[in-house]
C-alpha cells in the first residue's frame, strides 16, 4: 500500500493550489475579513463602523440620484417621442 491514491483524494494545503482552494473562496474571504475586524481595538472598530456608515450613505445617495436621473430621462424621452409622433401625424393629415 503506497500513497499514490492519497494525492488524488485529498488536497495538500501546503501547495499554492491547495491553499487557494481551501482559503481562496469568497465565503472564506468574508470569514477572514470578519476575523480581522474582530481583532480591532475599540478605536479602530469605531473608525471601521464610521467608514462603513459613510460608504452606505454615499451608496444610497448615488443610487437614489441614478434612479431619479433614469426616471427623468425616460420622461423626457417619452415626451420627445410623443411630440415627434404628433408632428408626423400632422404632416400625414396635411398631405391627405
Amino acid at each position: 500500500m503506497g500513497t499514490e491514491g492519497i494525492q488524488d483524494k485529498y488536497i495538500n494545503p501546503y501547495t499554492d493550489f491547495g491553499f487557494k482552494l481551501l482559503f481562496g473562496t469568497a465565503m472564506n474571504k468574508e470569514l477572514f475579513e470578519a476575523a480581522e475586524i474582530a481583532k480591532f481595538n475599540p478605536k479602530e472598530l469605531g473608525e471601521y463602523w464610521e467608514s462603513l456608515k459613510n460608504f452606505r450613505d454615499w451608496y444610497s445617495v448615488m443610487s437614489t440620484q441614478l434612479k431619479k436621473g433614469r426616471e427623468e430621462g425616460l420622461k423626457e424621452g417619452l415626451e420627445k417621442g410623443l411630440g415627434q409622433g404628433r408632428k408626423e401625424e400632422c404632416f400625414k393629415n396635411a398631405k391627405k
